[in-house]
């Protein structure tokens, strides 16, 4: 190996370590005040939405199933809503710090999160299809396998190759196609560029983004776990002089327990404080981990299609969906045009007379020497006498 090889080997290693380190990048989402409000109040308002749906679910259940389950359904609706546009909304914040771009406001992140959020779930139901697809036709094979004789030797070979190709189809979406669809849209790319750039992450550098992801989980655990170790440790602390100090003979759980259970007038009020603030306490220590992992994602989506061509690929796959679709709608079209009747006869063929059927009549015979007729049963010429037969 050259010096020149070995010089080139060197920096491509370097570069790789850097971006790797990259990510440490993730951990700045901690201290950014605005995504964190974001997300805090997309979980309480979550919450406020489930607890105003579900009371009045509870009121129509004993009048009317009816209504009861169209409430049920429209609380659904608005609690997916809100999650969506909140989670795109803090990771379009976060997005903005990843790429260097200037940064908007709070109000202008939901705004953008409003109006680009039906993108990520169309690439997600997408993404949903194609397992679906994969999963139908993976069935088809083990149908076939079912051939008396044939079946337990094809089966002999589709077995290793569902299983090859299932954990592949697996990995690309749990760990390309999901994650990197959100930061992709974030990024203001379009549904079928998000697409074809999943395609080309996924048969170019699947393993960089598998790497990048189960680095950035463990950064995400390390950093959930130290929260909790300081949650913990600070709840036995304060339940120990809470019991000393107000007298309270139960903290956390059992508190809590109070409120359902009935328990004494004089601890119903600590039992709601207690309740709240372990929300709080929730919100304190599992936001940081959301986000560290939404920066993560941007962060791993910028590395890995980084010098990426997919114009070509995007291309190609209009051209198919072109070519499809103009078949459906030849297949459509022929399916809805009628067949058209048998055409009447025109005004001169109808009146046109029939023709009487023409018979075939056998030639006049004619005696060969003298050429006078003859009749077929006779055996002389009746003028001169010539033998006929």
């Amino acid at each position: 190996m050259s010096s020149t090889d070995a010089a080139a080997q060197s920096s491509s290693m370097k570069n790789q370590i850097g971006r790797a380190t990259s990510l440490l990048d993730a951990l700045d989402a901690v201290s950014k005040w605005q995504p964190f409000v974001i997300l805090a109040v997309t979980f309480l308002a979550s919450l406020l939405l489930v607890a105003m749906f579900g009371a009045v679910t509870a009121a129509f259940a004993n009048t009317s199933a009816v209504l009861a389950g169209i409430t049920g359904f429209l609380g659904f609706i608005a609690v997916i809503s809100v999650s969506v546009v909140g989670f795109n909304a803090t990771g379009i914040w976060l997005s903005d710090d990843v790429w260097g771009r200037s940064q908007r406001s709070i109000m202008d992140a939901v705004m953008a999160a409003v109006f680009t959020s039906h993108r990520l779930l169309a690439v997600l139901a997408l993404e949903f299809l194609f397992f679906l697809i994969f999963m139908l036709a993976l069935a088809l094979v083990f149908f076939i396998c079912k051939i008396p004789g044939l079946g337990p030797l094809l089966y002999a070979f589709a077995m290793p190759v569902g299983v090859i190709a299932s954990g592949i189809v697996l990995f690309a979406l749990l760990y390309i196609a999901i994650p990197l669809a959100a930061p992709a849209i974030w990024n203001g790319t379009p549904i079928m560029r998000t697409v074809v750039m999943l395609q080309s992450v996924a048969r170019n550098r699947m393993l960089k983004a598998i790497v990048m992801m189960v680095l950035l989980g463990l950064l995400m655990f390390m950093v959930i776990g130290f929260v909790s170790v300081v949650l913990i440790f600070g709840s036995m602390v304060v339940a120990a002089l809470s019991a000393a100090v107000l007298n309270v003979s139960s903290f956390g759980m059992g508190a809590i327990a109070q409120v359902f259970s009935g328990g004494g007038a004089g601890m119903s009020g600590y039992a709601y404080a207690v309740g709240f603030g372990f929300a709080c306490l929730f919100l304190i220590g599992s936001i940081p981990g959301v986000l560290i992992g939404l920066k993560g994602f941007s962060i791993i989506y910028r590395e890995v299609s980084d010098n990426l061509n997919f114009e070509e690929d995007e291309r190609n796959l209009i051209d198919r969906m072109a070519v499809m679709k103009a078949r459906a709608e030849a297949a459509r079209q022929q399916a809805l045009t009628p067949k058209a009747p048998p055409s009447p006869p025109s005004p001169t063929q109808a009146a046109a007379p029939e023709r009487a059927p023409q018979v075939a009549v056998a030639p006049a015979l004619a005696c060969p020497r003298c050429h006078a007729p003859v009749a077929t049963d006779e055996f002389f010429c009746g003028e001169c006498g010539n033998k006929l037969k």
